[in-house]
């Protein structure tokens, strides 16, 4: 939520403080004769008084003497949902400053609990240009760094480092010992002392150089430095797909419309807080890509890195059709989502992206890939796709490829950042998504814009092709974790089936292989982020390691929940991530072997099959040496892990199905909660969970069923999460049927219940190719394990005919339920097993009730009240179908249904039974976001095991009953 303060301002010098909302960081902003900020962190300074000011080329200055006229103060603590991201939600606890200066321009302060951002704004409407940015970074004392050099950068001058690709590994010295030639483009990681680190990035380079960092004059302080505009562009570099800047403008950036600059960041605290930190994802503009369904993240069968190396086939292997259908074959039968066809494709080097290699008949490759449920991605050289991205993108759509990877961009000056973002949105508009490898971080714009997956800007795995032995890319791996993953997911490209040690290790363009094991190869998949993440191996390789590849092709890319456990820069780490109710860990070290304990906490209540990949005795001799270890785990186990020199493990936790089991006593209960109808952020939504909480803790039921109309507001996401992320907290198993109202806030079905299975203790099913599937949860006795009742859970759809209807159940709903009621009562040796149905809008029957029953005489307990009364609140007209599907009647012959529980009506909340099967709503869960006359509860039923009986009742605010009623064999009495 957000509340704002606005302060007058003295004219003279002042410091303007804020803290974040632990009160942990602490920044002060000076102005008077310059505006300078600093940091404190736990009492201790951590950055001095450094200046900032940007100048434009007409000589005014933001930042020099400058008078404040407003100071706004803000404060944020919201969970927004993410997508395509490692958590499915994000907390953004914050606290803002924005000062607002004389002259049109503001600089805004963001402090969230672990770091610190400014950026600059200008309301200015008129055309200008900037001439340069002022960032310092001043430390108390001289600090160890890590930082990454642009590559080959000795004897160069800084306009040529600006042409980079912004790879290459961490210098480890200290910020005074830095060389004053060389230019660090970020992240850099500075340590703060006493266990604390500042890892210093920037986000949202739309439209403006990337800043680099350095110290030409030896001083504890870091001074940013900025690509000047280019003035003149000529084609060269790799195969002519380049564009080299050989003169540059006098100026940085030109503007012609108010806006925002990039953040600069400073994310603060233990390596394990560093590595852990959402700062970059929270600072990034909200998505621009309104229904992002069609983006489809996963893995990618790579052909480059492997050199398009398979064998035993009886076709010569290259870039050709042939070798193409063998990488969609092999790329199917794993369940591996893309096929990329790197350089070599089309025909022009990169610069004609329209000229097909002879070799290859692209549109049977597509056809061939679309057959097998496999995307097809295509490289791109820079040049010719920036020649014509509308075109290219509109063209290759048509075709049926589903992205493209954009190489060679290798800048980061304004030129560079606002073709990334204007690609992003071209290839959007066409539904493609972009793999942005010879590129910077990407600050920003994998939120901005979720078709971009992945970027590069790291040192991958194919730089092992060429890189000289004694670069130490294990090192490496245990680093980006920290530093440059802070930024941003990266397109390492890992996977590699041909493993070295430290001293066998050679650089091979045609025979890569990886340095340390082969288990280190595979946590790479957990540990880092990689929502499109690469294959690197020939499929020739995986398919002779069936374990590795079957392992590897399980893990998600993308997540609900990301932990890292532990970690020390450049040393070792370990990650867990969740996706869904199971749970992928991944531990690295560097060349030192070392033993980790990993605590299973993390586990949610309940048991896992633990599938262990890790080193082998003999992984310091043969690296791809690897033992599996299967077990049966839960949260109170620790597991201990060997990592070899180089080495990792990787590890995945299945949670068991869960097992609805009757109680010792032979009772089971179950919640029903419907039409919470809830609305993020609005306080009238506060009773609903509230009256959830309460009735959770007080009747500690073994099931909860949402009966729909869950959603009545956006963005439904969040309402979505933070409604069943309640009942999660619980620990209690819960099931859902949607409602009318849930498919309504721009999130269609599929994507609805995909995120409910990304909440733990769900117990839906896969729904396979169905956007909302009907499903039955069985219920076991807890003395024999056999199965003794069943629940069924359905679907009632929505509207017909523009909202005039509803819509019936469809025949092959009516269908599928009898042959399951069929095969379920032939397993019962004949006997229909006792069962329920959930559903949201109530059958037509409902109606027939609700107008020819009476209502019980007297108080629903009365002894008198006749047998087929109707016994509760029927204060509104039953909303149903108005032509009949036939699911009742189905029920009714099938003998197997006990009762029925709807929601939808809200103020009805009775319960009646009709052919010997009890009709029952559930009571209205919501708040006053709609409309409803009874006060808001739960129903509850308790089914008896081996019996066709159950009892139920309504529940209010502290713990009120009403309405008990038994059910039994298909009569309804009051309960005893």
């Amino acid at each position: 939520m957000m509340a704002a303060v606005t302060l007058a301002s003295a004219a003279s010098a002042k410091d303007y403080n804020v803290s974040s909302p632990d009160g942990r960081l602490a920044v002060t902003v000076s102005t008077g004769n310059q505006v300078e900020w600093s940091l404190k962190a736990d009492g201790r300074q951590i950055v001095t008084p450094s200046a900032i000011s940007m100048t434009l080329t007409d000589g005014t200055v933001w930042g020099g003497p400058a008078k404040v006229s407003k100071v706004s103060k803000y404060n944020v603590n919201e969970t927004l949902p993410a997508i395509l991201y490692r958590s499915s939600s994000v907390t953004d606890s914050h606290n803002s400053m924005v000062l607002k200066f004389k002259g049109g321009w503001s600089l805004e302060f963001r402090i969230f609990n672990d770091g610190v951002a400014y950026r600059f704004a200008s309301e200015a409407r008129d055309e200008y240009e900037i001439a340069s940015e002022q960032a310092e970074i001043n430390f108390p004392a001289d600090r160890k760094v890590f930082t990454p050099y642009v590559k080959d950068s000795e004897g160069k001058s800084f306009d040529r480092q600006f042409q980079n690709s912004f790879e290459n590994i961490y210098t480890e010295t200290t910020v005074c010992g830095m060389n004053p030639h060389q230019l660090s483009f970020l992240p850099v990681m500075v340590d703060a002392a006493d266990g604390m680190k500042i890892c210093i990035s920037e986000v949202n380079l739309e439209a403006y150089p990337g800043m680099y960092l350095c110290n030409q004059d030896g001083a504890a302080s870091l001074k940013g430095v900025f690509a000047p505009y280019p003035k003149k562009q000529v084609a060269g570099g790799y195969n002519n797909i380049q564009l080299i800047v050989p003169e540059r403008e006098s100026y940085i950036a030109k503007v012609d419309s108010p806006r925002v600059f990039p953040w600069r960041m400073f994310v603060v605290g233990t390596d394990v807080q560093i590595a852990q930190s959402d700062m970059t994802w929270l600072l990034a503009e909200p998505s621009r890509i309104e229904d992002a369904s069609w983006i489809r993240p996963g893995k990618v069968a790579w052909d480059w890195w492997n050199d398009w190396n398979i064998r035993g086939v009886d076709f010569e292997a290259g870039i050709n059709t042939l070798t193409y259908k063998y990488y969609i074959d092999f790329a199917a039968s794993k369940g591996i989502e893309y096929v990329i066809l790197d350089d070599g494709w089309a025909a022009g080097k990169g610069e004609d992206l329209m000229i097909i290699n002879p070799e290859i008949n692209l549109e049977e490759i597509i056809s061939y890939a679309q057959d097998k449920g496999v995307g097809i991605i295509l490289w791109a050289g820079f040049r010719a796709f920036n020649n014509d991205i509308e075109g290219v993108c509109r063209h290759y759509s048509q075709m049926g490829v589903k992205g493209f990877k954009v190489d060679f961009m290798d800048r980061d000056d304004q030129y560079m950042t606002a073709f990334n973002y204007r690609a992003a949105e071209i290839a959007a508009k066409y539904h493609l998504v972009l793999d942005l490898h010879g590129s910077h971080k990407p600050a920003g714009i994998t939120r901005t814009w979720p078709n971009v997956l992945n970027t590069e800007g790291v040192h991958g795995l194919e730089t092992v092709k060429w890189t000289p032995a004694d670069v130490d890319q294990v090192h490496y791996d245990v680093t980006i974790p920290f530093i440059r993953q802070v930024a941003g997911p990266m397109d390492y490209t890992q996977g590699a089936m041909r493993n070295s040690n430290r001293s066998n290790f050679q650089p091979i363009n045609s025979e890569p292989m990886s340095q340390g094991t082969r288990c280190h190869q595979l946590a790479l998949y957990m540990v880092l982020d990689s929502p499109l993440n690469m294959l690197c191996d020939s499929p020739s390789n995986y398919l002779e390691e069936p374990e590795c590849c079957d392992f590897i092709a399980s893990i998600p890319t993308v997540w609900d929940e990301t932990r890292v456990l532990q970690g020390q820069t450049g040393q070792y780490i370990l990650t867990a991530r969740r996706k869904g109710n199971d749970w992928f860990v991944g531990g690295l070290t560097d060349w030192t072997s070392r033993d980790m304990e990993v605590d299973l906490s993390f586990l949610a209540e309940g048991e896992y099959d633990m599938v262990l990949v890790r080193d082998g005795l003999n992984a310091e001799r043969k690296a791809s040496d690897f033992k599996i270890i299967r077990k049966e785990v839960c949260a109170k186990d620790k597991i201990a892990v060997h990592l070899a020199s180089g080495g990792g493990f990787a590890a995945r936790f299945e949670k068991k199905a869960q097992k609805l089991t009757f109680r010792p006593d032979g009772t089971f209960k179950i919640v029903q909660f419907t039409d919470t109808h809830f609305i993020p952020n609005d306080s009238r939504s506060d009773i609903a969970l509230e009256r959830i909480n309460e009735v959770l803790n007080n009747e500690k039921p073994d099931l909860v069923i949402v009966t729909g109309d869950i959603l009545y507001g956006r963005p439904a996401d969040q309402a979505y999460r933070t409604l069943l992320g309640a009942i999660s907290n619980h620990k209690i198993p819960f099931a859902i049927t949607f409602g009318n109202h849930d498919r309504e806030h721009l999130l269609s079905n599929t994507e609805l219940y995909d995120i409910t299975r990304s909440i733990p203790y769900n117990l839906l099913p896969d729904r396979g190719d169905n956007p909302s599937p009907d499903y039955e949860l069985p219920i076991f006795s807890s003395k024999d394990g056999k199965m003794k009742a069943l629940l069924y859970c359905f679907d009632s759809h929505t509207y017909l005919w523009d909202k005039k209807y509803y819509e019936t159940f469809y025949p092959e709903q009516v269908v599928d339920y009898k042959h399951k009621s069929e095969c379920y009562t032939r397993c019962n040796g004949g006997t229909p097993v006792p069962s329920l149905a959930f559903m949201h809008i109530p059958f037509p029957e409902y109606g027939i009730v609700a107008t020819t029953y009476p209502a019980a005489e007297g108080s629903p307990q009365d002894d008198g009240a006749p047998v087929n009364a109707l016994v509760g609140n029927n204060l509104e007209t039953v909303c149903s179908p108005e032509l009949n599907g036939g699911m009742f009647n189905a029920m009714y012959e099938s003998a197997d249904i006990m009762g029925v529980f709807a929601g939808h009506d809200h103020n009805n909340d009775w319960a009646a039974v009709y052919k010997g099967i009890m009709l029952a709503y559930g009571r209205y869960t919501g708040g006053d976001t709609v409309y409803n006359d009874l006060p808001n509860g739960a129903r509850v039923i308790v089914l008896k095991e081996g019996e066709r009986k159950f009892d139920t009742w309504v529940v209010l605010a502290g713990g009120e009953k009403l309405f008990p009623l038994t059910y039994d064999n298909g009569q309804m009495r009051k309960t005893e």
